[in-house]
């Protein structure tokens, strides 16, 4: 125990004179060691008056114990009071307003370090924990971790808290060998009655959301609660992460100067995907089962960015340093992952559709297969991921797998008229022109009004040579959708060039003229009269309808070689 004349003989002068009693009781207590409250204060039988009254003692020892700065203990009739780690900090925080010697301050550092390490020590012994990478990242965390936020935990609890992120710290996560653990299994093995399950959530809470520190904890949740990892914006991941995203988007932000002196639209899920590719692929930095939270992370940090963005004034790009400080001008669109890898499997199956060299071709079928894999693997359950596969399928030919891949969409969702649509299509392509018939008006019997099935229904009846059928089949798409000229063309050739009545076929497309007709209307229909007039060998009328309709576009070619 500490001797009697501690205070305020040993407590410096910088200290004592402006009567700092917080530092007072902490700095005697860092030094000395535990002591018993009579040491602090006043004792008017043995004449000691140059101390603290008791009420003052227990006003500010009250404070610093309700900061777990202190640890108070009974030893028969006494109190003992004792300084915790956190009041170490604390005071070695506050002691630099002091102008004190620089010896003082690195004797009470290595105190605090002493201390520290035997703490520490003792968990690690107790758990059973010898993994030096794991020892590693807990000192890491505990230096890093400031506690101004978590004075609620004694240390104890701060200790294990800490462990448990460092147990699960991202880069010991791999599907085989992964050592991420719950927390229900966390507190069963080292909670041992010294730290709830609500204290840890608490201090994740903290730590986390609240941010309790100077850095950044980044928290990867799977969907289905089955791992939940971390990281830290000042180690190699946290790095390399924020450096990454900076990267790619001041690569976008160039290029956009550069094509356009203008910033062109930004989808974030654009940039999500390139910064996956660079964390997972590239630098292997990231295991693969990471992927969706670690999309979901990347999604909102970029989101909090161009907030931030929205809030600056233009920068000079020429003097740019910090992504941060830019503000983009430009539209930011937002899908959710799914919603977004669909649309970029579509995407890419529409430009594959254009005439394209034969390896851009390739590459872009390709690509819009690895965007819908994506999709699939994401949720395997929704029915459109294999809709839109199946239409990649179905236009690389492949319709025996096309019609596996739809059939699995139809199970999902069997009252999804327009699955039925993609699968009469590919049965076409298969000759089964009886199963086609089925599966649209099994579409037709879901959703009676839509006209495009009609219309399809009709192309199955001319394949196997049912003209007749087709056209009252087509007349019902006519009376749901009136104003579709397209129906209109689609009967005029069938009566003229199947049924070989071309002047039904020619009053079918006269009696849709009319003044208030759009001009690629008018032009489409003159197209069709023209070739059914050649088909009839009336050349001269045919060639008045093409004059006609190079007045509408004089720079659209239709019959070049006529004149």
């Amino acid at each position: 125990m500490a001797e009697m004349n501690i205070i305020p003989n040993k407590i410096p002068i910088q200290i004592w004179e402006i009567k700092q009693y917080e530092d007072i009781i902490l700095y005697a207590l860092s030094v000395y060691g535990p002591m018993r409250r009579e040491e602090f204060i006043n004792s008017s039988e043995k004449g000691i008056t140059n101390r603290m009254n008791k009420n003052t003692f227990h006003k500010w020892a009250k404070k610093l114990k309700n900061k777990n700065c202190i640890n108070v203990s009974r030893d028969q009739k006494n109190s003992i009071y004792s300084i915790s780690s956190l009041g170490v900090k604390e005071l070695l925080k506050r002691l630099k307003s002091y102008r004190l010697g620089i010896k003082t301050i690195l004797d009470l550092e290595q105190k605090a370090f002493s201390k520290n390490f035997n703490q520490i020590s003792h968990l690690f012994n107790s758990f059973n924990i010898k993994d030096e990478n794991i020892i590693i990242e807990f000192l890491k965390l505990k230096n890093e971790l400031t506690t101004d936020e978590l004075k609620s935990l004694s240390e104890d609890k701060l200790n294990i808290s800490i462990l448990y992120l460092a147990l699960n710290h991202v880069k010991f996560f791999d599907k085989t060998s992964n050592i991420s653990i719950s927390l229900d299994d966390f507190i069963k093995k080292y909670g041992k009655s010294k730290l709830t399950k609500t204290e840890l959530k608490w201090f994740l809470h903290k730590v986390i959301e609240k941010d309790a520190c100077y850095i950044t904890i980044y928290e990867l949740k799977s969907s289905n609660n089955e791992f939940c990892v971390y990281f830290r914006s000042t180690d190699e991941y946290g790095t390399i992460f924020k450096g990454v995203i900076q990267s790619i988007l001041r690569d976008h932000y160039y290029l956009g100067f550069v094509n356009s002196y203008d910033f062109k639209e930004i989808i974030i899920n654009d940039i999500c995907e390139e910064v996956l590719f660079e964390l997972i692929k590239k630098y292997n930095l990231f295991h693969e089962d990471l992927e969706p939270p670690l999309y979901n992370l990347i999604r909102n940090y970029l989101i909090n960015i161009f907030k931030d963005f929205k809030k600056k004034y233009f920068v000079n790009y020429l003097n740019l340093k910090e992504i941060p400080s830019l503000i983009l001008t430009s539209d930011i669109y937002i899908f959710e992952r799914l919603e977004y890898l669909q649309k970029r499997a579509l995407l890419y199956l529409k430009e594959a559709s254009k005439e394209l060299p034969p390896p851009k071709h390739q590459e872009t079928v390709n690509n819009a297969l690895e965007y819908v894999g994506k999709a699939i693997k994401m949720d395997t359950k929704n029915s459109l991921n294999y809709a839109i596969k199946t239409q990649i399928l179905q236009f690389k030919g492949e319709y025996h797998e096309a019609l596996r891949t739809i059939k699995k969409a139809i199970e999902m969702a069997p009252n999804v008229s327009n699955y039925y649509l993609n699968l009469a299509n590919i049965l076409i392509w298969m000759n089964k022109f009886e199963e086609a018939i089925e599966a649209l008006n099994r579409a037709i019997e879901l959703e009676p009004n839509n006209s495009e099935y009609y219309s399809q229904l009709a192309s199955i009846y001319c394949f196997i040579d049912q003209y007749e059928k087709a056209l009252e089949v087509l007349d019902t798409a006519i009376k749901i959708d009136p104003n579709l000229l397209k129906f209109y063309l689609q009967k005029a050739r069938y009566l003229a060039f199947y049924l070989k009545k071309n002047k039904d076929a020619l009053r079918v497309l006269e009696d849709i003229i009319n003044p208030e007709l759009k001009k690629e209307s008018l032009f489409e229909i003159y197209s069709e009269q023209a070739e059914i007039l050649f088909n009839m060998k009336k050349n001269d009328a045919a060639l008045e309808l093409i004059k006609k309709a190079r007045k509408i576009y004089p720079n659209k070619v239709i019959y070049p070689n006529i004149h």
